[in-house]
């Protein structure tokens, strides 16, 4: 069983306070098999959101920031389409990244998420812990040009 290395949300942006107004929130468990578990959140419980389900990807270790970002253009805007390949059944079988795309066609759709989240208003809020893949690609989240905050800890209670 994996835990939570770390958690991310998606939303909004407050404009009066700095904050977020949260749509979603994906969770990336580590231990064995990555995975990023994209869970819808309608915090007000605003009649007008659809439900939707719970999506789990198993995401490539060296270019997990770049595969949180093709979840959040996929699921939450929608500006990707990742029907190629059976997209939907294979992420149902718990095929990974690798296993679905060639090397080429994830680059292919990291530049397309790259090119159309920064036309978007969306924020993107990183709680990061220690022990997580992430804080190794930290830099790499300011290539996609949309307003994020990056959380990591100051303090480890061990």
């Amino acid at each position: 069983m994996g835990v939570i290395t770390a958690t991310i949300l998606v939303g909004e942006s407050d404009i009066f306070h700095d904050g977020i107004i949260p749509t979603h929130m994906i969770f990336l468990m580590e231990n064995d098999r990555p995975s990023l578990t994209l869970v819808p959140i309608n915090l007000f419980k605003d009649k007008n959101v659809k439900d939707e389900k719970e999506i789990i990807i198993i995401p490539t270790v060296e270019n997990m920031i770049d595969d949180i970002f093709l979840m959040i253009a996929s699921y939450v805007l929608g500006v990707i389409n990742l029907k190629k390949n059976n997209f939907e059944k294979n992420i149902e079988e718990k095929k990974s990244l690798y296993e679905i795309f060639t090397e080429e066609e994830r680059k292919f759709l990291y530049r397309q998420v790259k090119d159309e989240i920064k036309n978007h208003k969306v924020k993107v809020v990183f709680n990061i812990l220690n022990e997580s893949t992430l804080m190794g690609q930290i830099e790499r989240i300011k290539e996609y040009h949309i307003e994020t905050d990056i959380l990591v800890p100051l303090v480890n209670g061990k």
